[in-house]
């Protein structure tokens, strides 16, 4: 605490003492001395410093169909991109005291809407929740875009996300004009696979497997940085919710529906990123197994879009947007057996190909 109050770093000093009261009541049942008490007290009474980022976007809420609080923020203005969560991994307001995490959402949001949002068991939403499948992820975002009001939008995924993405893309394609996916994959069981040894850090050490996603796995080069991401993901979820998640996640299964999603999809990860090489392959044959798909690699070696030069990044994105995803398929009516109205849509020509909705 007094380290970071000694550098300027009042709210990190402040996550710290909120951090030390947890622990002391949890394992010890007591509280902060009345030095510490002081202490904090002084660091809140702090002028902020000159460089104080602006505020974060305020904060909205949305009730999933099974009763869980999704936080989220929106950024800009024009045509709305939903930003999915980095899961296990999002905190709202933690990220935008990062500033290249800032930076990041404001270049996407400079010529539309972004809407950003933190998963079940992360950031600001609700903590504690039990079912952390594909399903309950696909509810999140929905929720956010339900009570928003979307119409249709762009779906922006990364890492973990891509399966939920995959699986609302696939059963709300008139909802989602273009879907980009940064480094993700179909299949979590190949991914986990190849990334053995991260659930067992979890378990066993959490403190080691913060400090090794801080240091090494988002490639940032200074301490300040390292630092700052192992804050983030100290803040953005609990050992036991980041556990549940990755082992969640070994289920998820998308790769049987990649056929079947014909919105305009763009595949990028940087080119040299060094943590996970093998994951190129899977990000390869994701866009070749999607079938309106480009795959876009930039310049870079960390795997984060917003950690080296951001800017072919952004252009990639800006142009994948910028082309016309082609209008809604004509809507249809078909009359049931029993006098009931049934919408549908045809797309595409030769043998056709049935989809049976997403229940409900």
């Amino acid at each position: 605490i007094r380290l970071y109050a000694a550098t300027g770093r009042a709210a990190k000093a402040v996550s710290q003492y909120k951090r030390c009261c947890e622990a002391l009541r949890e394992d010890l049942d007591v509280e902060p001395s009345p030095v510490t008490r002081a202490l904090i007290d002084a660091v809140r009474a702090m002028p902020p410093p000159l460089d104080v980022p602006p505020p974060v976007p305020a904060i909205r809420y949305a009730t999933t169909t099974d009763g869980v609080t999704i936080a989220y923020w929106t950024l800009g203005e024009g045509a709305p991109l939903v930003a999915m969560p980095t899961a296990p991994h999002s905190h709202l307001e933690v990220e935008w005291q990062i500033a290249e995490m800032r930076a990041w959402y404001e270049r996407l949001a400079s010529c539309r809407m972004l809407i950003r949002y933190d998963g079940r068991n992360s950031g600001l939403s609700d903590r504690g929740v039990a079912d952390v499948s594909v399903e309950a992820q696909v509810r999140d975002l929905d929720a956010v875009v339900r009570d928003f009001g979307l119409e249709r939008f762009d779906l922006y995924a990364s890492f973990n996300s891509g399966p939920p993405a995959l699986a609302y893309a696939a059963a709300k394609q008139l909802r989602v004009a273009h879907l980009i996916l940064w480094s993700s994959y179909a299949e979590g069981a190949e991914f986990n696979a190849l990334a053995a040894g991260v659930v067992p850090m979890m378990e066993k050490d959490w403190p080691l497997y913060v400090k090794t996603a801080g240091q090494g796995w988002w490639g940032w080069p200074t301490e300040r940085s390292t630092q700052d991401i192992a804050d983030w993901i100290s803040a953005s979820a609990s050992r036991d919710d980041a556990v549940a998640f990755a082992l969640a996640n070994q289920d998820a299964h998308a790769r049987s529906l990649l056929p079947a999603i014909r919105t305009p999809a763009l595949v990028m990860r940087h080119r040299d990123e060094a943590l996970t090489p093998w994951a190129a392959g899977m990000s390869r044959e994701l866009a070749e197994a999607l079938p309106c798909a480009e795959f876009v690699e930039t310049e870079g070696s960390a795997p984060p879009p917003y950690v080296g030069d951001l800017e072919p990044v952004i252009a990639a994105i800006d142009g994948f947007l910028a082309t016309p995803a082609g209008p809604i398929p004509e809507i249809r009516h078909a009359m049931t057996s029993d006098g009931v109205r049934i919408a549908y849509w045809a797309f595409g020509e030769g043998a056709p190909l049935i989809m049976l909705p997403t229940m409900p």
